[in-house]
């Protein structure tokens, strides 16, 4: 039964194949020139998933390695693994069968009251029956069995065994499988929140270095971004605040020179070169209303001499 389940999931063709291999018999000892090779060899089939040639490969170098605590060691290790994986595909073996008779059951008996008189559905629909009560059983032991291997698998079991019965065995291991997924559930997500505050802590503290050599460089408004970026990833982060603070009052400091530039050229009537001056003033600062106002001013003065200019060129017509 288990080797045609397996059929059914991976193709027969290379499960036969492996079938084969494992039932050759011990290998030659003299395959082996050390234990070294003997595990070696044993690991790689392992790794590859062929557990059953793994311990062939150990059981053959017996003969000629007796009582070596590694191979003995891996024996153990691999028998065990070869034990917990057949048990598990009985137990989804079942599950798969269980399922399939509870999808099979309503269409039954819909089939039955469509068809009264027919023995032959009738029958069907009490075998299947009979056999989906036999299997409730089975589902506890697996529920049991599997509790401390695979709690989804126990999960699954309990909850099947319950469906059918109803029973308060079944509906206890249901609730303490449920409880044991729950934690496990939180433990990862609580495993994953660490892992993505210490990825955004990082990314916090590259975006600080960089602002902090852009500030240095005179790249305000760039040191301004990734600051702001910092921010957005940690807002409560106490350093973030204290770069952002500095930084502002840099800022400050610079526009406060810049106006009081742009003040000095407009002054001596070099209004173009204190708009400038001023508009880079207004990119380090946006919100600055006296900038603004002092734009608004030199550019309609600007403008006002620009028409006077204008006019008061001939007409060259």
């Amino acid at each position: 039964m288990l080797s045609s389940f397996i059929c059914l999931g991976g193709g027969c063709s290379s499960v036969q194949q492996r079938w084969e291999e494992s039932q050759q018999g011990d290998l030659p000892p003299d395959s082996f020139e050390s234990v070294d090779d003997v595990t070696a060899k044993a690991r790689e089939y392992a790794d590859q998933g062929r557990v059953d040639l793994a311990l062939n490969v150990l059981r053959a170098s017996r003969e000629k390695f007796p009582d070596n605590p590694q191979i003995a060691e891996l024996v153990a290790s691999y028998q065990q693994s070869l034990q917990e994986l057949l048990l598990t595909l009985e137990q989804q073996l079942l599950l798969i069968e269980t399922r399939a008779l509870t999808e099979s059951i309503p269409l039954l008996e819909k089939l039955t009251q469509g068809h009264p008189n027919r023995q032959m559905t009738q029958e069907r629909l009490l075998q299947s029956k009979s056999r989906l009560a036999s299997h409730e059983p089975e589902l506890i032991k697996c529920a049991v069995e599997m509790e401390q291997r695979n709690i989804w698998i126990t999960r699954r079991c309990a909850a099947m065994a319950y469906r059918i019965s109803g029973s308060t065995e079944a509906r206890a291991l249901l609730a303490a499988a449920e409880q044991r997924i729950a934690a496990v559930e939180q433990a990862a997500k609580k495993k994953t929140s660490q892992r993505e505050a210490r990825k955004r802590a990082a990314r916090v503290e590259q975006l600080l270095t960089e602002a902090e050599l852009e500030r240095q460089q005179g790249a305000l408004e760039s040191a301004r971004v990734k600051i702001n970026e910092a921010l957005r990833q940690d807002p409560k982060n106490p350093k973030v605040r204290q770069e952002q603070t500095k930084l502002q009052q840099y800022l400050d400091n610079q526009v406060e020179v810049l106006m009081k530039l742009g003040d000095s050229l407009y002054r001596n009537q070099l209004t173009e070169a204190a708009i400038s001056v001023w508009e880079i003033a207004l990119e380090l600062d946006p919100d600055q209303q006296q900038l603004k106002e002092r734009l608004l001013r030199a550019k309609t003065i600007q403008k006002n001499l620009e028409n006077i200019r204008s006019a008061a060129q001939p007409d060259m017509r």
